[in-house]
């Protein structure tokens, strides 16, 4: 049965923050978002956008450092093994930690293992330079935060891993 790792440091609602074993697929995720503390950042970033853009970027900058922070807990707990096993590595890229997720693809492309990188829109011809230069594939899902891409990513891998 072919094994997969899905890296995020963003939730994904009913799986475990941590590492966890779904299947065919072990998931690492962090708890960036979690209980609405992201929703409300970002209705506080949109307030300063409408009242000052010095705010906003300020807010962008706290939301980046945020998720960056959540990324590098999350890959610090990442076992060797589990990468060692997996046919496939997946790593969400969002907008808000793009650097962390490049550097992670960077380190795991070490291990001459192939890597997904799974992306929403925000920047996408950035991100889509970054695939290109690393050589790894990239499919962007439209979805900002990436829970339901995630989530159908693990689902879609264990039907194929199954049959």
């Amino acid at each position: 049965m072919a094994k997969a790792v899905l890296i995020t440091y963003n939730e994904i609602p009913g799986v475990p923050i941590g590492r966890t074993v779904i299947g065919n697929v072990t998931v690492y995720s962090g708890d960036y978002g979690r209980d609405g503390h992201l929703y409300q950042t970002m209705f506080d970033a949109a307030k300063a956008l409408l009242n000052d853009l010095e705010g906003f970027i300020s807010n962008q900058k706290v939301l980046s450092s945020m998720a960056e922070n959540e990324l590098k807990k999350v890959s610090g707990n990442i076992n060797i093994d589990d990468l060692e096993k997996a046919e496939k590595i997946v790593i969400y890229t969002g907008l808000q930690a793009i650097k962390g997720a490049t550097e992670l693809a960077k380190c795991i492309k070490a291990l001459d293992k192939n890597i997904l990188l799974l992306a929403c829109d925000c920047k996408k011809e950035k991100k889509e330079q970054i695939a290109k230069q690393l050589g790894i594939e990239i499919i962007f899902t439209g979805e900002c935060g990436g829970q339901s891409s995630c989530r159908k990513f693990i689902e879609d891998w264990n039907k194929l891993s199954d049959s």
